[in-house]
């Protein structure tokens, strides 16, 4: 069986409103999102990774770097509504969805969520969650949680800490990772 066509796409926006111009960000010498493409091209599996934006300024540093643009409309609800966009156009069989914030985002871990999807026919999309590291506050609303049910399918996400367990011991939450992995055709069933 011939290897799938995996082309990464990072969706990146200027006008975020929890930090409004974050992809250009620069405390290194060299903007956020050239971490994010840099970081991307260490991983093996990707035939293509595009920067999907609707930003002048965030495709010219992109560009500046060598990466792949597409520009994008500008009124997309989320990321993942812009991803669909460009996947349309793109005849990879799955598409990575790397957050424009995740400059050390590891491609072992792209790699196995990746596999995670092929290995399993019937599922549309893969997702990564890990265990919250020791002194990590599962309560921050700024890191998104995760339920996972005993087949390992999330169960809902949430910026509250989730379930409510009202004594002690707390079910620890996973902690959601900016990784997503679709099939292609399924990204216009998701996103409507």
């Amino acid at each position: 069986m011939a290897s799938p066509r995996i082309a990464a796409v990072i969706p990146a926006r200027f006008a975020s409103t929890r930090f409004p111009g974050k992809p250009l960000a620069d405390r290194t010498g060299r903007p956020l999102i050239q971490h994010v493409i840099e970081q991307a091209r260490t991983c093996p599996s990707l035939s293509r990774i595009i920067v999907a934006t609707d930003h002048d300024g965030i495709a010219a540093a992109a560009r500046a770097c060598g990466a792949e643009v597409a520009m994008t409309r500008a009124d997309h609800p989320n990321g993942t509504s812009r991803i669909a966009e460009v996947a349309a156009g793109l005849d990879a069989e799955i598409v990575v969805n790397i957050q424009g914030d995740e400059p050390q985002l590891e491609p072992d871990l792209i790699e196995r969520t990746v596999e995670a999807l092929l290995a399993d026919p019937g599922a549309p999309m893969a997702t990564l969650v890990s265990p919250f590291a020791s002194g990590e506050d599962p309560g921050n609303p700024n890191v998104v949680k995760c339920v996972v049910g005993v087949n390992r399918r999330a169960l809902y996400f949430s910026r509250s800490l989730v379930p409510f367990v009202r004594s002690e011991p707390a079910v620890a939450p996973w902690k959601h990772v900016g990784l997503y992995v679709y099939r292609r055709e399924f990204l216009p069933v998701f996103v409507s």
